[in-house]
């Protein structure tokens, strides 16, 4: 769900087409509070430990550091 308060999924579709390629949740200060190789079809994220409500961005980078997606999240 988005907004969202206390988990959030991220669904990385046909993930074996996605070797070498990163997930990171960045906040609007540019610090990044969540970052993982993608290995997985579904990611589930524990937000009960972050601190921050606000304006949170996904994205999605390829093997060779290229931000491909950028999501938006909106924590409450």
């Amino acid at each position: 769900p988005n907004p969202a308060r206390d988990q959030i999924f991220i669904n990385t579709g046909d993930y074996a087409r996605m070797n070498g390629y990163q997930l990171k949740i960045i906040n609007q200060l540019g610090s990044v509070v969540f970052e993982t190789n993608v290995e997985e079809p579904l990611y589930e994220v524990n937000l009960s430990t972050w601190t921050g409500e606000g304006l949170y961005f996904v994205q999605v980078i390829d093997s060779g550091g290229k931000i491909t997606d950028i999501r938006k999240i909106i924590l409450h």
